[in-house]
Parts: C-alpha cells; structure tokens; sequence
C-alpha cells in the first residue's frame, strides 16, 4: 500500500496532530509507525495529479496515524517491536534517558474515577473533516443556481440639449409632416389614419339693419340708405369703422341724374323698382315722376305695377289679363298670402314682397318712397341706387355718407361693384334701358334665383 503514498503526503499531517494531547506522552508521530509505511524511495507529486483514490487512501493513512495516536495512549512509551528493525542504511533514533522514578507518595482516598474522554473531540473533528473530504472527492461540485432573470429594463430616453435640440445622430424621418392648418389627405405615413378636419364654420352673416327701419328716397331725390339711422349694438357691430359701438349711423346721398332717364332704384331676385326722373326747377334739379314696380309671387308669376302723377289710380297687370285699376282700400294677393298691394284711395300704395315693404308716397309734383326690410330679408342680392346701399360687402363693409349736392350721382356709398371687382359704380351702370317696367340694367338682380 505504500509504495504509491508519496512522502510528501505522508508528512502533512493537521497542528492539531502534530501537538501533545493533554495527559499523553509526548512523542512524535513517527516514533510509533512501523518502518515498512515509509518507503526508501518517494516520488513528491504535485496536489492536482493525485486521483480521488489516492487522496482517500492518503486520508485513510492519516486517519490510522490518529487511531494509533489516541488509542496507544498507553503504549506512548513502550519501543517499537523488536521484529521490525529499521534498514541497515537508517540510524535508530534515539530515545530519551527514563526518568527515575519519584518517591512513594501517601495513599489518598481513590477519585472518583472519570471517563477518559480527551481523546475523542479530536478524533470527532477529524472524521468530521474527513467525511467532508470524502464527500467533495466522490460528488462533482453541484451547479450553482441559475440567477433569476429579471427583463431588462426599458433604455432611457437620449439626453437633449437644454435648448430642446434633437440629439445629433437623430435622422429626421423622410415623410411629409402636416401642412399648417390641416393633415394631408390620407395621413401621415406611419402614423394611425385621421379623422378628416372639420371645415371651418361659415363666416357669420353680414350685418343687416333691423327688421321694420324705415328709410326713405325723398324730394330732387335724397337717399337714405338701409342702414341710415340704424343705431349700432353687440349684434351689428361697429358699421361706420370708428372703432367703437353704440352709434347711430349715418347713410345719406344723393343721385341727380337727368330729366327722362329712367333708373333702377332697387333690384332684388324678388322685386324690382325703376323710376323715371323729371325736370325739377331750373337749375338741373330731378324728382321721381313716375315709379314701375315687379313683384315674383309666390305662385312664380310677375305681377307689374305702375303709378305716378299723370293717373290718380295705381295700374295692377296680373299674368294672363288684362291691366285694372286699383280701387280704394282694395287689397290683391300677389301670388300668395305673403305679397300683397293696398291702395288707400287717395295718395299712398302700399306693396307687401317677401324681404320689403313698400309705401309710394304721391306729393305735390314728385313721389317719394319708403322703404323697410322684413324678417327674411339677407343683404346679399340687393342692387340699384338705394339696394346697394343695403349690400355690405358692396359698400366694403363700411356705412358710411356719399356725395350729396348738385351734380350729385350716388358716389361714396358703394366701394365696389357688388361682384368684387372693385370699382365705385359709375351712374349710368344705375340705368334702365327698356322702359319703366324694363329689367335691362347693368346690375339686375331680378327674378333670379342665384346669389352673387
């Protein structure tokens, strides 16, 4: 057995077994081995060539050392056995003169006696090491546990500057953004479908003098325009431009003309008035002699009235028969319950049309003519010298007086042509071609169902 136990191995022995025991002699490990467990010639090899045999087998050895040790607890002195001599080559060790021994001593009564244990801790400690070295010699080293895995936590944004800057390896990505105001049709590529954009809502209606205002075309005409004397609030907001609310506008002109020249006065898709101008005084002066009107009736027909300084009675044409006259305090249907004419037998007639109402006023010499504006009236189709007046994108939404005086030809009131152009309305666009009931005009709105 010994001729594979390499001396090195058979000399690292514990501290702990290279110390005396209490109450054991003292000697050394080697005195009480037998020769024959060292051998003449060893091989030192190094600690990680020895097999796990050959460490049990060193580790049993070990272990015989200590049950020698501890259980020869009486043989701590005796000599090795004389049948073993040690080789010729070796010289015997030698042993310790014995003492001599010491004087008898008085006989004390007996102790009691107690077990002589000492030396079993160490021996406990050691199979406990021993056991140990077996067991990491005979089983692998048991895999240590996985770690529990934990996901990786999400990355953390890319730091920006301070000034808000996308950091430098930021790539910008090669779609078209929205234009300003809305999203291009079909989305952003990539991003999740938009709804369409609402359209913007309709720009609030045009300011509209209040149903019932009356104004009037009076004398070598004066106009009073639609809106002149309307007092402003919250809802028609600031009319004559002079930054504040609160006023009573101003809407005053005058239109001169010539003798025999026949004007458009109003001219609306439901109604029409021209008036036929005559010679006042001697100076150039014109007043309204005669008035033609056209009513649309509900029933879509044209009703036509004239009436003037040369008959006392107002002359009713009705589609299909023949002209009548108006009798005193008669009221006729125009096409329906909402258009009427009444004549009061003496100097007024009065004619009820979808968005005014009318009162031609027979004077001394000239007419005049009052005028208001119903619930349905929309100041956006009206026309002639006093209907523009009413048109407030025409008048560049602005109330504001015209020229007035001699020569005096409705100038100031419109800005604009009524259809964007742009240009003040010169006085002839204002005429009437065809007659008092006629419809060839520059601006004619009559019996038309568009709005321009």
């Amino acid at each position: 057995m010994a001729s594979f136990l390499p001396t090195g191995l058979q000399t690292q022995m514990p501290m702990t077994l290279q110390q005396p025991m209490a109450g054991q002699a003292n000697f050394s490990h080697q005195q009480n081995f037998n020769p024959m467990f060292q051998p003449a010639q060893a091989q030192s090899l190094p600690m990680q060539q020895i097999e796990p045999m050959q460490m049990m087998m060193q580790m049993m050895q070990m272990m015989m050392q200590v049950l020698f040790s501890v259980m020869g607890g009486g043989m701590g002195g005796q000599n090795p056995s004389p049948g073993l001599q040690p080789p010729a080559n070796q010289v015997p060790t030698p042993q310790p003169p014995v003492a001599p021994a010491p004087p008898p001593v008085a006989p004390q009564p007996p102790a009691a006696q107690q077990p002589q244990m000492d030396w079993l801790n160490p021996f406990t400690t050691f199979m406990e090491q021993f056991i140990s070295v077996l067991r990491n010699v005979a089983q692998p080293p048991a895999a240590a546990p996985e770690a529990e895995t934990t996901p990786d936590p999400a990355p953390a944004p890319a730091p920006t500057d301070p000034c808000g800057c996308p950091p430098k390896h930021f790539n910008p990505v090669p779609h078209p953004y929205p234009p300003i105001g809305g999203t291009p049709p079909g989305g952003i590529p990539g991003q999740p479908q938009q709804p369409a954009p609402t359209p913007p809502a309709p720009p609030p209606a045009s300011p509209l003098p209040p149903p019932g205002h009356e104004n009037r075309v009076w004398g070598d005409p004066h106009f009073e325009g639609l809106f002149h004397g309307v007092k402003e609030t919250e809802e028609t907001g600031d009319l004559d431009g002079n930054g504040k609310i609160g006023d009573v506008v101003s809407q005053k002109y005058d239109y001169q003309g010539k003798a025999g020249q026949t004007i458009n006065v109003l001219s609306d898709s439901g109604v029409q008035i021209n008036g036929e101008l005559g010679a006042w005084g001697k100076n150039g002066a014109t007043v309204f002699t005669e008035m033609g009107l056209q009513i649309r009736g509900e029933d879509g027909q044209v009703y036509k009235l004239e009436y003037g300084l040369g008959e006392k009675e107002p002359t009713l044409t009705i589609p299909g028969q023949e002209p009548v006259k108006l009798t005193k305090d008669e009221t006729i249907q125009l096409g329906g319950p909402g258009q009427s004419v009444t004549w009061n037998g003496n100097n007024d007639l009065a004619i009820q049309a979808t968005e005014y109402n009318f009162t031609i006023k027979r004077q001394n010499g000239y007419l005049n003519l009052h005028t208001s504006t119903t619930d349905n009236y929309d100041g956006r189709n009206n026309d002639g010298v006093l209907g523009i007046s009413g048109n407030i994108e025409a008048i560049g939404g602005k109330v504001q007086n015209g020229r007035q005086g001699s020569g005096a030809n409705g100038e100031g009131v419109a800005t604009t042509d009524g259809k964007g152009n742009g240009a003040e309305r010169a006085p002839e666009e204002y005429l009437v071609n065809d007659g008092l009931l006629g419809q060839d005009t520059r601006f004619n709105s009559f019996n038309t169902q568009t709005v321009r």
